[in-house]
């Protein structure tokens, strides 16, 4: 895997980190309004990094295919991540839309040049 590819995987994980640390952040919000908490801070942090790695992935990956992997990634993460962390609700329908995302992803990764 060369690194644009990397770049974007993390990129992917990261935008999970960043989801997460907002809801934990929403569950535990600051004393003060003007004080970030850690979970807002990591939020931040999570989000830039994703972001960065994700500008330094489209300089060699297409961008249509970038920000589906880029989105499908934080999006299957978090549902996963909110189902065994949070409780939530994990259908047949859901997971069923889960496969077709990350189908969807492997297609686009494997047809891109």
């Amino acid at each position: 895997m060369n690194r644009a590819w990397l770049d974007l995987a993390l990129a992917g994980v990261l935008e999970v980190v960043f989801t997460v640390a907002l809801k934990l952040s929403s569950l535990h919000p600051p004393r003060h309004p003007l004080v970030l908490s850690w979970r807002e801070g990591l939020a931040m942090l999570a989000a830039y990094l994703s972001f960065h790695l994700l500008s330094r992935a489209l300089r060699h990956v297409p961008l249509g295919t970038a920000y589906l992997i880029w989105t499908g990634l934080g999006a299957a993460g978090t549902v996963l991540v909110g189902w065994v962390f949070f409780g939530e609700a994990l259908s047949a329908a859901r997971v069923g839309c889960i496969v077709v995302l990350l189908v969807a992803m492997m297609g686009l990764k494997t047809t891109s040049s």
